[in-house]
Formats: structure tokens, sequence, C-alpha cells
């Protein structure tokens, strides 16, 4: 961060740099990433108090704290635009006019047991007016753009002692508002308030005038200065910390951040006739605590790859001992030795400096990230042990009714597919997939492997298609895998790398319920979803059923070939697939997030799930952290869904997937 002259941060503002800086006096920090509409405002959040005023002064540190606003300032950073104070209100009050800014008294206590010198006065009343000048500029220029702006001015209150009234969670001052003209917007703000807030054990209320009326200086400015810009003074009730002892509550406080400021942004689309595109960021752009952050991450979790560790070693080995004593063996599979300490392992991930992440809703996301690379490591640890089954389910979950209900709904679709006579393997599986892979025009490789069970997957690390040695496809099968493993899966890897934070390399919680759901709806995009593959999914959540009730591979194998006509070496690899590791509950999820995608495919833009290892759980996060600018438009889109080309003679797969509930 810039130290810069009052001058030169208004020289910097009328030539409408974007810039970070703090003023030379150490008064407040300005902050401006883009110029938008709107500007957030923490006048109170600063504590500090020179050594020489405190010789002066008769409260407490306790005292003044307790008057002051702290963590409004976290409740804006992020935002394209902040002004936040540094120095105690007790010093000199920005929110009062310059000649009352330095009290005598304060809540019906003397603050100085000495008179302070004139020239102290001075200086900080010229702090006082280098705010308002810096201000003043800063408007100025938005009004200029934009033909308008708006101030959330973010305050609290002490709440304990008003005993007349219900106090509400936050209450909006509107004395120096224009009523008739901002009547709009205070009333979008007021309802995204309430709709955006999810706070801990606690009913979000918001109230005008109930509390406090907005008649301080700062409203009072700009009520003079601007016929414009509208400012919203918001009280916040100190609700997110114990405002005797001054304890605070994390996750009130996140959740408030969090809340708010999605709440400014609603409230601000459409606000101004000029419109707003987010800044993409590039990595220069990004504050370098933040990058050291996310590089640390990365390369700390990378090695983290639950597939690798959970594919038995000695899979074709089981598999013969399995049919040489005709399905009446359990295999005993065995895995790979786990690369990492898991122990120092946890400690260097929950020490990694989270704080260094200013925005709210990039934040959370990191938050659940790193709680979910934490159960990753807890799954490999058990991997082979009893374990390992309970997490799987803490992480993966166990199928629904509806799950299981949509499974056997497919099972009765009769297969009325003609074979097939034509059948790919080795290299013209090989030449299929690089060619398109060309097409694309990203940097793939395809490799035949006997240590997979799966019939394919992406090595994400390796930038791999790695294809199971021993299958062999017809020309369908081929084209489904084709737009599953490159179209999606290959794709999001490639966008993931090309975003200026590698978080979504690492992969969001719940991605492979939305990954998979997306790969599996390409396929039928496409037009080469079966019936033979939508039982193939159905199958997979009756075995992850049956194997959460019985525990017994054999008896889970013996009853799947009961019920399908799935041929015994396909049905072993089927079984393994949900047994390896101890209990891998995973694979339910194919048919689930196929759900999912069919749901909100035709209902909104899901873009933005392609732009890495994402999950439709968290598309509004998304949303979010793309309008701030830390997440960019995916570069590629796979082809299945810019042109769909699904069978339109295909009616029977067709009412299968719109029967999907």
């Amino acid at each position: 961060m810039l130290t810069l002259t009052t001058n030169e941060i208004i020289d910097k503002i009328t030539a409408n740099e974007c810039f970070e800086a703090t003023v030379d006096h150490g008064g407040f920090s300005i902050s401006i990433r883009e110029y938008t509409p709107f500007i957030g405002t923490a006048i109170h959040a600063g504590s500090n108090f020179d050594s020489a005023l405190k010789s002066h002064c008769q409260l407490t540190e306790t005292e003044r704290y307790f008057e002051e606003d702290p963590f409004t300032d976290h409740f804006i950073t992020g935002l394209p635009i902040t002004l936040i104070a540094h120095d105690s209100r007790y010093a000199y009050d920005l929110n009062r006019t310059p000649d009352s800014c330095i009290y005598d008294t304060a809540w019906g206590k003397a603050v100085w047991h000495t008179p302070l010198a004139n020239k102290v006065k001075n200086n900080l009343i010229a702090k006082h007016k280098s705010y308002y000048e810096v201000l003043l500029a800063l408007v100025t220029a938005i009004e200029s753009m934009h033909q308008k702006c708006c101030i959330i001015d973010v305050h609290s209150y002490n709440y304990q002692r008003i005993t007349d009234k219900v106090t509400p969670v936050f209450n909006i001052g509107t004395h120096f508002i224009n009523k008739r003209k901002w009547h709009n917007t205070l009333k979008k703000f007021s309802l995204a308030l309430l709709a955006e807030m999810d706070i801990p054990n606690i009913e979000t209320t918001v109230e005008h005038d109930l509390v406090f009326y907005g008649r301080a200086y700062q409203a009072e400015f700009i009520h003079t200065q601007f016929k414009n810009t509208l400012l919203i003074p918001l009280e916040v009730k100190k609700i997110y910390m114990d405002e005797l002892s001054g304890e605070n509550y994390p996750l009130v406080i996140e959740a408030i951040a969090q809340g708010l400021q999605s709440a400014i942004y609603k409230t601000m689309e459409g606000f101004s006739k000029t419109p707003r595109q987010a800044r993409q960021k590039n990595k220069g752009m990004l504050d370098k605590g933040l990058l050291a952050f996310d590089k640390r991450l990365f390369q700390l979790s990378r090695k983290i790859d639950v597939l690798n560790y959970v594919n038995p070693i000695n899979f074709h080995t089981e598999k013969k001992k399995f049919f040489q004593k005709r399905g009446d063996y359990e295999p005993k599979f065995h895995y790979r030795q786990l690369k990492i300490n898991p122990f120092e392992f946890r400690e260097k991930l929950y020490h990694l400096p989270l704080h260094d992440v200013e925005s709210p809703a990039l934040r959370q996301l990191y938050c659940e990230v790193i709680d979910s690379i934490a159960l990753d490591v807890d799954l490999l640890t058990s991997v082979g042990k009893d374990e390992f089954f309970y997490n799987s389910l803490r992480i993966y979950g166990e199928p629904s009714n509806r799950d299981i209900a949509n499974a056997n709904f497919l099972l009765h679709a009769p297969d009325i597919t003609k074979p097939c006579k034509t059948s790919y393997e080795g290299d013209e599986i090989i030449n299929a997939f690089e060619e398109v892979i060309q097409n694309y025009q990203i940097d793939f490789k395809i490799k035949l492997s006997d240590q997979i069970i799966a019939k394919a997957m992406v090595d994400n690390g390796k930038k791999e298609v790695v294809i199971n040695k021993n299958a062999k496809f017809n020309h369908k099968e081929l084209q489904a895998l084709i737009h599953h493993e490159v179209g999606v899966h290959a794709l999001t890897t490639i966008n993931a790398e090309a975003q200026p934070l590698s978080l979504l390399r690492l992969g969001l919680p719940n991605n492979t319920h939305t990954q998979e759901g997306l790969a599996i709806f390409s396929e039928y995009l496409s037009g080469n979803l079966t019936i033979k593959r939508l039982h193939e999914l159905a199958l997979r959540v009756i075995a992850v059923e049956h194997m959460i009730k019985h525990m017994q591979f054999s008896k889970t194998y013996h009853y799947l070939r009961s019920i399908s006509g799935l041929e015994s070496h396909a049905c072993f690899r089927l079984v393994a697939r949900v047994y390896r590791g101890g209990g891998f509950s995973k694979d339910f999820l194919y048919l689930s997030g196929l759900r999912e995608i069919i749901d909100v495919h035709q209902k909104m833009d899901i873009n933005l799930l392609f732009t890495g290892k994402t999950s439709l759980k968290y598309l509004d996060s998304l949303h979010k952290i793309a309008n701030e600018g830390y997440l960019i438009a995916p570069k590629l889109i796979p082809v299945s869904y810019q042109s769909p080309t699904v069978d339109a003679d295909d009616q029977i797969i067709r009412y299968l997937m719109q029967s999907i509930k």
C-alpha cells in the first residue's frame, strides 16, 4: 500500500487511477480497485490514539473501545471503493463538524483531564479536513462518471443500554435523505439486507430511524455538497461482539461482512445508467499477500489426490481370485502408501494466513476449501481401514430416497438399442481423443493404463486423460467418453489454470457432484447418452445403497447380477468402485449430479461452472467473486453445451431425462 499526501491522493482520483494508499498523516486509507458508483466508508473503525493524546486523556483504552465501531472496516473491505478511518473518534470525530470534532465530554464522561494545546487541536482538525477533501474529490469524480453515487456509511451501536425499545440488527438513518428521490434504492437495500443475511442464531431485522436518525456530519456534508449522491448511514447492532468485554464472535462478523457486501452489490445493480463491468484481475493486479496465500495453499494441497490413493494396486489379482472361487470371496485390496505426514499437513494447512484474503466471499470459499482438504486427508489416512467408510460418508453422503427412486425407475427402462458391431480399442481410442483435443487447442495428453478401475479418468495435475487399457467401446460409447472426459473434465482443468487464483484448480467442496453431472449431461447434449449408460449410473446408486446396508462385496456383486443383465467382469468392476478404500460412497453422486444439472440448465446461465472444479452449491459465490474481479469467464465451453445435437429420434432417452426428478 502506498503512502501519499492528501493532494497526491486527490491527483490520482482526478486522473481516475486505481490505487490503494494510506494518507501520510495516518488518519485514513483509501482503496479504489474500480470506479463504481458506490463507496463504502467506516469512519469510526479506527482506534489509533497518539501517545501525546493519551497523556491528556482520562479515559482508558477499554472505555474508548466501547464507543468505537470495531470491525466496521472489515464489513466493507473488499468493496471496489472504500474509505476507512484509522484514528480513534476520541482523537477527532469525522462524523462531527470541524469546529466540534474534538470532544470535551462524550457519553456523559469528561475526555481530558488537562486541556489540549492549540497546536495539537489544529493538527487534529487538519486531519479531519484532509478526509473531507478526499471525500469531496472522490464523489465528484464518481458523479462525473456515473451521474450519481451511493455511499454506504457503516457504523455500529451499543444496544444493551437501550431499554425503552426493541433494537434492530440494522438501523438506517434517513434525516438527510431525500426519501422521495431515493425511495426505491432505500427499499431495495433494506430488502437486500433481509434477503442476504444469514447470521448464526440471529434473526435479521431492518428499521429506519428507530435508534438513530442519520443526523451526523458526513451525511450532512454529502447532502449539502451533492444533489445526486445518496449517503445511507447504516448502524449495525453489536451482535457480533460482547459490547461490554470486547470479545468478538468471528462467525457472526464473517456473516455480516458477506451479507452486507452481497446486499450492496444487489442494490447497486442498475443503480447507474452507466453499465458496470467487473474489472477482471490478472495476477499483477492482485494483492501480494493474497497471491502468496493462494500459491502456498496450492503447493501444499496438490499432493492430495484421492483417486490415486483409493485405486487398488492389486485389482487384477483380486478379480482373478474372485472368479476362481466363483464369487465366494471377499477381495483384499491393497493401496499405495500415503506420501505425506497427515499431522504436519493439517498443521500447515490451518496455519495459512487466511487474513490476507480481503474479500469476504473469497475468504469464505477458501475456508470451505481448506476444511474440505482436511476431510480428504482424514479419508486418505484411513484407506483400507474401517474408518474409511465413515469418512467417505462424511464427505460424499449417501443416496437419498429420491436418488434410489430415480435409479429404480431407470433400471425398469428396457434397452432396445440395436447392438453396434464396430469396436474401438488401443490406438483407435487414442486417435479419436487426440483429434478432439486438437480441435479444442488444449495441451492435454492421452495414455492407456491397466492401473485404473474406471474406463477412463482425467489426471488434472499431469493434464492427462488416462484410459483403461482393457476397455473397448462402440462408436456412441467412445463419443460419450470424449464429451465426458475432454469436453468437461479436461476443459475445466484448462479453464482453472487460466484463473488468476488457484482456488478452482484445487476444487470447491462437493465439486465431484457438479462436475460429473455436467459431464454426463454433456454426453446427453452430444446425442451419445444411451440407456445402457443410464442403467450403469442407476446401478452405481443401488451398489452404494447395498454396500452401506451390507458391507459385503460378494453379496453386493450377486445382488447386482440378479437385478441386471450386467456382464460378470463389468459387475465386478462396478462393485469394486464402491468397495475400494473400505467403502467409497462417491459413485451415487453421478446420477444425483445429473439430476441437478438437468434442473438448472434451463433456468439459469451455468457457464461459470466451467471456470474450474466448481460446485453448483457455490454458484452464487462464484458470481460474487466474478463481480469483484477474482474470477474470469471460462475460455472454453464444451461444444455439446454450445451446439447441442441431442438425437431428436431418441424419444426414450428424452423421456427418461425429463423424468429424472
